[in-house]
């Protein structure tokens, strides 16, 4: 859901949330071996800290061997992944994005759910160099993010696996373009 704040946009992305285990605090708990692949990943995604304590599971990236062997078990973990081109943590909308979910599910599936305890993901992304770009960012993170799903990656490994500065500087270009094509043709 794209998210405007203080004059400024980002967007956080709820992940799977029929698979949150509000009692396990994640859909299971994380292994030795997820622990030292969050540890190695620790540039790719990060947790908030404030976010981290009570018994919050930090969201583990699955291995680029484990989306080839099982593309949907580790790659499917519930969490609200959160793209700011400011780098900034949102503790608050986390908590209110966590309350929507808790009260729209129980209205939309009439049974109780607390998702108070959702993990939050920060993957690492290009942050913006002005106070003017960040709707271009959110564009490129969206279209990164759908891509990814698309090819069963679900999180970035990399800044640029999802949204290179390269790509954001062609974003505005392309934009543009598509709308003085669109214009020749007659759209509106």
């Amino acid at each position: 859901m794209p998210v405007c704040l203080r004059s400024h946009w980002f967007v956080a992305i709820v992940c799977f949330p029929e698979k949150f285990d509000p009692i396990n605090k994640s859909s299971r708990q994380p292994s030795k071996s997820d622990q030292q692949q969050s540890d190695n990943a620790s540039d790719t995604l990060e947790i908030d800290s404030e976010e981290s304590v009570g018994g919050i599971v930090p969201v583990v990236l699955p291995t680029q061997e484990q989306l080839t062997s099982n593309p949907t078990s580790s790659s499917t973990r519930p969490c609200i992944v959160v793209l700011d081109s400011l780098g900034i943590r949102r503790t608050a909308v986390l908590h209110r994005i966590r309350s929507y979910l808790t009260k729209e599910w129980k209205v939309k599936r009439s049974t109780d759910k607390n998702f108070s305890s959702m993990p939050p993901a920060y993957p690492s992304v290009p942050l913006q160099t002005n106070n003017l770009d960040c709707g271009i960012y959110v564009l490129q993170y969206v279209e990164g993010f759908l891509k990814s799903v698309s090819n069963s990656s679900f999180l970035p490994r990399s800044q640029e696996e999802w949204a290179s500065y390269e790509d954001i500087s062609q974003k505005r270009q392309h934009i543009r373009t598509l709308i003085e094509t669109l214009s020749k043709k007659g759209v509106t």
